[in-house]
C-alpha cells in the first residue's frame, strides 16, 4: 500500500505516524519526569521561613514606580532599588529625581554597555545568590496597565521578557504590580513612614 498509494498521501501515513508515536513518548517521558522532580518520597525538606532580599527594579521615578516601592515597603522587608542604566543622561535625570524625591535611600546603578536590559540584572541576582544561597529574591516590577490590547502593544512589556530571562535562576520570585492608566478613581499612594521596610532603616517613604 505504501508503495502503490506513495504518491496518492501515503507517503503522509508514512512519515506522520512514527512522527505522532514519537511526539507523544516524549510528552510522556516529560510529565514521568516532572513527576519524579516533584515527589518528596526520600526528601527531607525543610519547611519554616528564610530570608527574603527584595529588589524593586526602577526605570524612572513616576506613579507607576511610587506604587512598586509602596508595595514593598508594605511587605516589611528589606528593599532595594536597582536601575539599569542603558542610557547615561536618563540616569542622570533619574538620579537626581530620586535625591530630590526619596532622600537618602540608596539607588543601586547597573551600568549596560551593550544596551541589554536582563545581562546586568542576572549577573546582579547571581552575585546575591552567591552570598545568601538560603535566601529568596524578590523581584518587583511595575507595569502599566492600559484600557485596550492595541493600547498595551505600544508600552515596552519588559515584565516578560525579564521573566523568560530569569526563568532558570533558582529561588527568585517575580511580583508584577501593574498601574491602571484608564482608572478614573485610582489607589490613593499616601506617603508612609516604616524604617524597617527601608535599606538604611531610618528613612521616610515618598
Amino acid at each position: 500500500f505504501a508503495l502503490t498509494k506513495f504518491r496518492d498521501g501515503a507517503w503522509m501515513v508514512i512519515i506522520l505516524t512514527p512522527l505522532l508515536v514519537w511526539a507523544f513518548f516524549r510528552v510522556h517521558h516529560h510529565y514521568k519526569s516532572v513527576a519524579t522532580g516533584l515527589s518528596l518520597e526520600g526528601e527531607q525538606r525543610v519547611i519554616g521561613p528564610r530570608p527574603i532580599h527584595t529588589i524593586v527594579l526602577i526605570d524612572n521615578l513616576h506613579a507607576s514606580s511610587i506604587r512598586a516601592i509602596n508595595f514593598a515597603l508594605s511587605l516589611g522587608n528589606p528593599w532595594t532599588a536597582v536601575h539599569i542604566s542603558i542610557d547615561p543622561d536618563r540616569t542622570a535625570d533619574l538620579q537626581r529625581k530620586w535625591a530630590q524625591r526619596m532622600g537618602d535611600v540608596p539607588l543601586v546603578v547597573l551600568p549596560s554597555p551593550y544596551r541589554s536590559l536582563t545581562q546586568p540584572l542576572q549577573a546582579y541576582i547571581q552575585q546575591l545568590r552567591v552570598e545568601y544561597p538560603l535566601a529568596y529574591i524578590h523581584l518587583i516590577l511595575g507595569s502599566l496597565t492600559t484600557a485596550s490590547y492595541w493600547q498595551q502593544v505600544l508600552h515596552r512589556n519588559s515584565t516578560i521578557v525579564f521573566r523568560i530571562a530569569l526563568r532558570q535562576i533558582e529561588g527568585i520570585a517575580i511580583t508584577s504590580v501593574p498601574y491602571q492608566l484608564y482608572e478614573t478613581s485610582r489607589l490613593e499612594e499616601q506617603p508612609a513612614t516604616a524604617t524597617k521596610g527601608l535599606p538604611d532603616g531610618n528613612s521616610t517613604a515618598p
